[in-house]
């Protein structure tokens, strides 16, 4: 299994060997986000020729790419030496949302646009309703997909049509476009990438280890060996509608959009659901969950902080998270509540704020480690 830190080193070798050596074609530097849990890590890669040969078939179409994190310029590049007549690139990171982005964006009107869901709603909330509706297409990629979020993205760009993808900076692209037959967060295997689910529990839920060539064809080929991305996942026994034989159903961020303790199971997709119910109570929420140790026995403890405009007394507090735990479904047949009487999990704690700090990605599920 390829770590984190190992991959670190196979990069900077990369790194090395590109600045010393001078290689046809074009390449392109990305930096991760840094949320799975290590330093953000820099890749290196051959440029996707899928994207130059799109923006070929389609000139003059104007595309968005947003980052969430702040990368050195040009971090990432599309060369169009060889691209007579294709398409403009515009390329975002946080320097760039700022007062002056909505005037930019109505200069460039977008035609598409290419980046994390959470990135591509706070891009919105950039634009004016005309510029919006101007964009006839939308691919997503690097985060989990809530019902929530896709919901939002469909109204706040009403006219586009949606591709999703999972990829990470670390891998690039893993699955191909979700098929029409597949719900939010599954997806098809890319050409030459194979995936092993590590450590499965008894739903085949587990850690998702990514086999794959890099950059194949290049002088920095290199084959990618079970590298654990940080996802949790498992795959699907039967095939697919379309005649896929593999499919994968992502649950995100192992720790964070997926968290696993003592035979409960901590989502963000039924948190928001949770959270729906509850609306109007507050504005957001961040829950952490972590294990602690009571007369000489493991026992949960999870701890929720709401935001919103009005602050809510301590008995507020105890009673919407009493009512959270309730409403809050940590397996298929058992509430918080529920693990909570059973003496599983402490009763949950709450405290409030008044907004949470903007940070690149928003995480609202976290593990806190013993």
């Amino acid at each position: 299994m390829l770590s984190r830190e190992e991959l670190s080193r196979v990069q900077s070798r990369l790194i090395t060997s590109l600045k010393n050596n001078v290689l046809s074609g074009d390449w392109g530097f990305m930096i991760s986000s840094g949320t799975s849990g290590g330093p953000p890590l820099f890749s290196v890669h051959a440029l996707d020729m899928q994207i130059s040969q799109w923006l070929h078939d389609h000139p003059g179409v104007r595309r968005i790419q947003a980052s969430a994190v702040r990368t050195p310029r040009p971090s990432y590049y599309l060369s169009m030496r060889h691209v007579k007549g294709a398409g403009q690139e515009l390329f975002l990171d946080p320097d760039d949302f700022n007062a002056s982005l909505g005037q930019l964006l109505a200069q460039y009107a977008p035609d598409s646009v290419f980046g994390a869901p959470s990135v591509m709603l706070r891009l919105r909330g950039h634009m004016s309703t005309d510029i919006a509706a101007g964009v006839r297409f939308v691919k997503l990629i690097g985060e989990y997909m809530t019902a929530a979020a896709d919901r939002a993205l469909k109204e706040a760009f009403p006219q586009a049509q949606f591709k999703y993808a999972y990829m990470a900076t670390d891998t690039m692209t893993v699955a191909t476009s979700r098929c029409q037959y597949l719900p939010l967060n599954h997806y098809h295997l890319a050409p030459r990438v194979s995936v092993r689910i590590h450590t499965p529990d008894t739903e085949g839920v587990g850690g998702v280890l990514i086999s794959k060539v890099m950059n194949p064809g290049t002088p920095l080929e290199w084959h990618m060996q079970e590298y654990d991305i940080g996802d949790a996942g498992r795959l699907l026994s039967e095939p697919c509608a379309c005649g896929e034989e593999v499919t994968l159903h992502v649950f995100g961020r192992s720790g964070f959009d997926y968290i696993k303790l003592l035979g409960a199971v901590f989502r963000q997709e039924e948190c928001d659901r949770v959270a729906t119910v509850q609306q109007g109570a507050y504005e957001d929420y961040r829950l952490e969950a972590s294990e602690v140790e009571v007369q000489g026995a493991l026992r949960g403890r999870v701890h929720v902080r709401f935001s919103g405009a009005h602050t809510l007394s301590s008995a507020d507090m105890v009673h919407l998270v009493q009512e959270f735990s309730e409403l809050l479904y940590v397996t298929p047949t058992r509430s918080l509540a529920d693990m909570v009487r059973e003496g599983v999990f402490l009763p949950p704690t709450a405290s409030f704020a008044d907004a949470f700090p903007q940070n690149a990605k928003t995480v609202r599920l976290k593990y806190i480690p013993l």
